[in-house]
């Protein structure tokens, strides 16, 4: 989604849009040129040459001041008279107190649009110096510092804007610009209420739609977002980043067509912006996504900012994890390490490199990034789901239901934390807790397939065992991706054989055991519960083979020795049990030998 205009960057609407569409409305002062661009001749330029002319007695000599060229010529009998003529100086420009002030202005927005935040304060404080109560000037600043990143000084200078400005129209950028500032402070009700007075104050301000829309995405209010920036189209049909951000509102809800139809028409209005070719992309990186169609706006985002000279660090983290999506390690971690080294204070892209470095199971390497972009962000939520995992993965229940909850502390709909700390819950045999957590990542997350395994798991230990057969088999519809599912289905379908006395559930769980032994030649646990099962049916020599497979998988597991070890006692006994059942053969007499 294209985000709001954060500092340091010039984003997609130009900054008349934001701040001048406003303060140009003033009318404080007449629009003049830039002081430093005024024409001012060093002298004035030489008289021209005059012609004497020449006329006859009877006529009245009258002399002028012709152009340099012009010579007037009589006949010989006329008296000729000569006169000299007095210079005109050139009018010179001087411009007045206000337009030198409107010159410094318009210099610093456009210092702004450069990027050169300094020189463009320097402009602005310059008006302020001689002007302390200049309005233009302070709401221009404020923007400055939001563009630097300085929020609580635009804050406090957009708040000294609307004290000077009242309840006009002119007030209405500097509640937009406040705005932004709330929302990047963490205030979004402040935020919520800037713009709504924005837009009392200036109903037609397409901008603070905009930016209000943004706000109510990132508060997943998807709905509410997709109506402020139809109002932002409806006031401007050529806004090609309400275009974008409406796009990546119909993604979040799953309306994919109809995000991809956005993109495309924000594309036609500019095909040579990488912004909106970056927003598609990660639109379509997603589980529904059209993976293809994302790899190819990656590409034409990289293409063109590498023309343009710009940083390519945010298309290739983009593309980076579109690869991880794909189990493409090697192109995930080749794209990540390019942006880290292009963007070195990028925390996503250190946990974007982390979870690759997760799934090829580089733990140190995982929690080392996680560390990192903590240390950028110390509230960034993903690094805690990092090291959650990382603690899950190496069976450290606490410590993952600790970094889970910090994460949750920061974001308490965080899904994927919720689903670490269910996790952790289970293996501590706490499923209840776990419930407690799954059942609110699947109201938030309702295709959330690996938050209905892990339920499924849950009911299995609370031997709710056919709501654990349903979850896993919505996890398994859904593309659950690890195969633990299956083995916990079987787990489940072998209990419910039990419970209930129905042979066939032993089927359907050998069914399941096969499918997860196939589908991952590492995973040790199906092997020996399809073993148990065959057992069961009295199946010893499968049983064993199962127990031998799960033993060579997994060297160190204690469970698959003791079955065996089990089976091969039931086996011998099996045989020697055999063996007294065969006929035995009829003993023969000694026979004795006399000397």
């Amino acid at each position: 989604m294209t985000r709001r205009r954060k500092h340091g960057t010039g984003h997609v609407i130009a900054i008349s849009q934001v701040v001048g569409l406003l303060l140009l409305q003033q009318s404080v002062f007449a629009q003049a040129p830039i002081p430093s661009e005024a024409p001012i001749p060093s002298e004035a330029p030489a008289s021209p040459t005059t012609t004497p002319t020449t006329s006859t007695p009877s006529q009245t000599s009258t002399t002028s001041t012709p152009s340099p060229t012009s010579t007037t010529m009589s006949t010989p009998s006329t008296t000729s008279t000569t006169t000299s003529t007095t210079p005109t100086p050139p009018i010179v420009h001087i411009n007045t107190p206000e337009e030198i002030t409107q010159g410094l202005l318009d210099r610093g927005m456009e210092l702004i649009e450069k990027e050169k935040f300094d020189e463009a304060l320097a402009n602005f404080n310059q008006v302020l110096a001689t002007d302390k109560d200049n309005s233009g000037a302070i709401q221009r600043r404020a923007w400055c510092y939001f563009r630097m990143g300085k929020f609580q000084q635009a804050e406090d200078d957009a708040t000294r804007a609307i004290e000077l400005e009242g309840n006009t129209e002119s007030a209405s950028s500097a509640y937009d610009v406040r705005g932004n500032c709330y929302n990047n402070l963490g205030h979004n009700d402040k935020a919520l209420a800037d713009y709504k007075r924005s837009i009392e104050l200036m109903p037609l301000n397409a901008v603070s739609y905009y930016d209000r829309g943004t706000v109510y995405f990132e508060m997943k209010q998807y709905d509410k977002a997709i109506e402020d920036f139809n109002k932002a189209l409806d006031i401007n049909p050529k806004d090609k980043s309400s275009y974008n951000n409406r796009a990546g509102s119909y993604a979040a809800l799953g309306q994919l067509d109809k995000a991809n139809q956005d993109f495309d028409e924000a594309i036609s209005l500019d095909s040579t912006d990488p912004d909106t070719y970056i927003c598609k992309a990660n639109a379509n990186s997603t589980t529904h996504g059209e993976k293809e169609a994302a790899l190819s706006a990656y590409d034409m985002a990289i293409e063109l900012m590498t023309a343009k000279g710009k940083s390519i660090a945010e298309p290739l983290r983009g593309r980076g994890c579109l690869y991880l999506r794909l189990k493409e390690y090697d192109k995930a971690l080749a794209d990540l390490n390019q942006a880290i080294a292009l963007k070195p204070n990028h925390a996503d892209a250190y946990i974007c490199r982390a979870s690759v470095e997760l799934a090829q199971k580089k733990y140190d390497d995982a929690l080392a990034d996680s560390n990192k972009a903590l240390d950028l962000n110390a509230k960034w939520a993903p690094a805690f789901v990092v090291q959650a995992k990382v603690d899950n993965w190496q069976n450290k229940s606490d410590n993952a239901i600790a970094a889970a909850t910090k994460a949750l502390a920061i974001d308490a709909d965080y899904v994927d934390a919720l689903v670490e700390r269910a996790y952790a819950y289970n293996d501590l045999n706490s499923p209840q807790e776990a419930l407690a957590d799954l059942n609110k990542a699947l109201k938030l997350a309702p295709d959330n397939a690996f938050a209905f395994q892990i339920r499924g798991y849950s009911n299995l230990l609370l031997s709710k065992f056919k709501d654990a057969v349903d979850d896993c088999t919505t996890a398994i519809n859904l593309g659950a991706p690890d195969v633990s599912v299956w083995n916990t289905r079987g787990e489940a379908h072998a209990a419910l054989a039990i419970d209930e006395k129905a042979l066939r559930e032993n089927e359907l769980a050998i069914a399941d055991y096969t499918e997860a032994v196939n589908k991952d030649s590492t995973y040790e646990h199906a092997a020996r519960n399809r073993g148990l099962i065959y057992e069961l049916q009295g199946k010893l020599d499968r049983a064993l083979d199962d127990y031998n497979e799960a033993i060579r998988r997994n060297p160190n597991f204690r469970e698959a020795y003791e079955s065996r070890l089990k089976v091969c006692a039931l086996i011998e006994r099996e045989d020697k049990d055999k063996l007294k059942s065969m006929p035995q053969p009829k003993k023969q007499a000694k026979k004795t030998h006399k000397k």
